[in-house]
């Protein structure tokens, strides 16, 4: 099973999306950004967090400004028996098991509440989400359907998703002790939710009357989605001023372009087959171009409506570009065309910055997010002498770029 299986969702699903979007063979950077090869990274060493006592691998998935670090160490190597701890200055704290199930950490917020997912793994148990807040812990719903958590804000709105009554699933906002099903498009099936800001903002994907899937915004607690843009090729974000990163989609013979929403229109487009991953909230989109279908992915940003790939080191054909914070340091990785040499990168000030494992035949796992410090959390793995897979939960500081 491995670390992959403590790292939600997103994380797995970044070289699924570059692999889907394809790859580029050699090309000069869209307008005057920097060249695409000749260029060798500098790294940044991990900070050792650990990991609950007597583990087999754990990992790091969330991080508030406080410095509180949530992840989830394994005791088996399936990964039937986990559970979730939070890190804070040095020390790590066991938060229990959940309903006397495996569970794991997915998220925290800067009030320090923890989201945490358990009884997924067994076919027999129903999925169920939590709230860990300084010691206690209210359950999200519960729901007969199960329970798939994506987020939580600083509010304390949790982001879910779930399966109604009629076998549909359904997207959902929890809020202490109250949830909000948000509604599909009209004639639409099932909704799904991606992203959530502080304001209570939602964007997810809902299927029209036609069945082509579109991006939609449900605005701060209204239950009704509003259609963003056309149909749509990817999950959308959005960051705190409520401007979305999609990803525009027409007809299958058409390309994909990566888009952002602003105030009501698509604002900037990227020029030709691309996806977007995320938006900071200066409005810089990151993600991943290509230059047709066939292609190999690289990754790009699209900045003020001028779009520019970012470098990759000699001997490096993918690239992907997944997270992007305030100081616009950009999270992502290069890689070989069959994967099979992958380095976790920030981008900064024209400059690859290598996410190091800090020791020979160790690996690092990323999660596709960087904070506002110049921040990372994951993992950093080996292979031990018996063949067991084996990590520790990790941090990475990038120090802050010359100019922001």
């Amino acid at each position: 099973m491995g670390i992959n299986a403590l790292l939600p969702v997103r994380l797995v699903a970044v070289a699924a999306l570059v692999l889907c979007v394809g790859a580029v063979g050699p090309v000069q950077a869209v307008g005057a950004g920097p060249k695409a090869s000749g260029v060798g990274p500098v790294g940044v060493r991990p900070q050792k967090l650990g990991g609950l006592p007597g583990a087999i691998w754990s990992g790091a998935v969330a991080m508030n400004a406080a410095g509180q670090v949530v992840g989830t160490s394994s005791f088996d190597p399936e990964g039937a028996a986990q559970r979730p701890f939070l890190w804070q200055r040095g020390r790590i704290r066991d938060l229990g098991r959940f309903a006397d199930s495996s569970a794991v950490a997915i998220d925290i917020n800067e009030a320090g509440q923890v989201l945490v997912r358990s009884g997924w793994h067994v076919p027999s148990e129903r999925a169920r989400a939590w709230v860990w807040d300084r010691g206690r812990v209210a359950e999200v719903g519960p729901l007969a359907g199960g329970v798939e958590p994506v987020e939580i804000n600083d509010r304390g709105q949790v982001l879910l998703m779930t399966l109604a009554a009629d076998g549909q699933r359904r997207a959902a906002v929890w809020r202490a002790g109250t949830l909000t099903v948000l509604r599909p498009l009209p004639g639409g099936g099932g909704p799904s939710a991606s992203d959530l800001n502080e304001r209570g903002d939602v964007v997810g994907l809902a299927s029209g009357a036609d069945g082509t899937l579109q991006a939609v915004l449900w605005r701060r607690g209204r239950t009704r989605p509003v259609r963003l843009a056309g149909s749509a090729g990817s999950e959308p974000s959005i960051n705190e001023r409520g401007d979305v990163a999609l990803t525009l989609s027409s007809r299958p013979d058409r390309p994909d372009i990566a888009a952002l929403w602003s105030r009501g229109r698509v604002s900037a487009r990227a020029n030709g087959w691309s996806t977007a991953a995320a938006v900071n909230d200066r409005g810089i989109v990151v993600g991943v171009w290509k230059a047709d279908f066939e292609s190999f992915g690289r990754a790009m940003v699209l900045r003020g409506g001028r779009q520019t790939l970012l470098p990759m080191p000699t001997g490096f054909q993918v690239s992907g570009a997944h997270a992007v914070n305030s100081r616009g340091q950009i999270h992502g990785f290069v890689a070989s065309v069959d994967f099979s040499r992958q380095l976790s990168i920030v981008w900064q000030d024209g400059r690859l910055i290598e996410l190091m494992p800090g020791a020979a035949g160790h690996r690092a796992y990323d999660r596709p997010r960087i904070d506002d410090h110049g921040r990372v959390v994951g993992a950093v793995g080996w292979t031990d002498a018996q063949g067991v897979d084996r990590s520790w939960a990790a941090l990475w500081t990038v120090p802050a770029p010359r100019t922001s």
